[in-house]
């Protein structure tokens, strides 16, 4: 028989122990907030701390990647910065990349044939993959982008003047630059290379952006700085809500507006969130949708 003071000793011990570790490996911040029911400053104070610390890793000259794990809120998510400066990058879209076979996509119909992420990472060998625009399904394999995508002169879908975008183009000294479309309804200027169309913006000017409701899910956004010279992806997960509940978009814009963005918007998000580095998956859980739209950056190293 196990003498009590022993066990009241296993288990102190073990309370230590975890206390220990849960401050050494499970973020950088230690504020003593309960887990359930934050309220929105405690949660905001949770982000902050934890964007005060964030850990960058390089995974391709100009493009850097951190993931960010607070058990409290809780809630997992990804941000890869990326400088548009950056000699031989390269923007790959889907559709638009002459990766894929020209009857994957009818212009005609606004139709495009729904592809995985991988797929998409490997034949652009893109270090990092992001889905972007939502669609609706037409069978098995089409879809029906719900909102713009333009690339090199071609419109594979309409636009939606309810919606935003996120358009590249090249600034006078031929650099690659990307801006924030309010309503895809704007006139695409002259010197544009791509679009791809969103949900809602989330950041103007600098101004988080307010919404009626505040619901937590999976999220891909994107933003940008004044400039257009740095893009900023954000990829939460959401998808089992016992280990991360995802984020709001007040939340996705308070993220990027910290990073020092001035523009941002939402993708399609939910069960369509994918987020690829180096043709792996990158999310804690699978990501086999066949989705309409994909962005993704590689280095052309020649």
């Amino acid at each position: 028989m196990t003498h009590p003071s022993k066990k009241v000793f296993s288990r102190s011990l073990f309370f230590l122990l975890f206390v220990w570790f849960d401050l050494i490996f499970f973020g950088c911040a230690s504020t003593s907030v309960q887990n359930s029911k934050l309220s929105e400053s405690d949660t905001q104070v949770l982000l902050e701390e934890e964007l005060s610390c964030l850990n960058w890793q390089q995974l391709a000259p100009g493009i850097n990647w951190t993931k960010v794990h607070n058990f409290r809120i809780p809630v997992i998510f990804h941000i890869v910065k990326i400088n548009l400066d950056t000699p031989g990058l390269t923007l790959n879209l889907y559709p638009g990349s002459k990766a894929f076979k020209p009857s994957w996509t009818d212009p005609q119909n606004n139709t495009v044939r729904g592809i995985k992420g991988i797929t998409f990472a490997e034949k652009t060998n893109s270090v990092v993959t992001v889905n972007t625009t939502p669609y609706e399904r037409n069978s098995i394999l089409k879809r029906k982008p719900s909102g713009i995508n333009f690339s090199e002169g071609i419109q594979y879908a309409p636009a939606r003047s309810r919606y935003s975008a996120l358009a590249f183009y090249s600034d006078s000294n031929n650099h690659l630059r990307a801006k924030i479309i309010y309503s895809q309804s704007e006139k695409l200027e002259p010197e544009t290379k791509a679009v791809s169309g969103a949900f809602f913006t989330i950041l103007k000017n600098g101004e988080i952006q307010p919404f009626k409701t505040d619901i937590f899910d999976s999220r891909t956004a994107a933003a940008v700085n004044e400039d257009g010279s740095v893009l900023w992806l954000l990829v939460a997960e959401g998808e089992h809500k016992n280990k991360s509940r995802g984020l709001s978009y007040p939340e996705c814009a308070f993220i990027f507006k910290t990073l020092g963005a001035r523009e941002a918007l939402e993708f399609d998000g939910g069960s369509s969130t994918s987020f690829f580095i180096n043709n792996h998956n990158a999310l804690s859980y699978a990501s086999l949708l066949h989705n309409s739209s994909w962005l993704g950056f590689s280095i052309n190293s020649n």
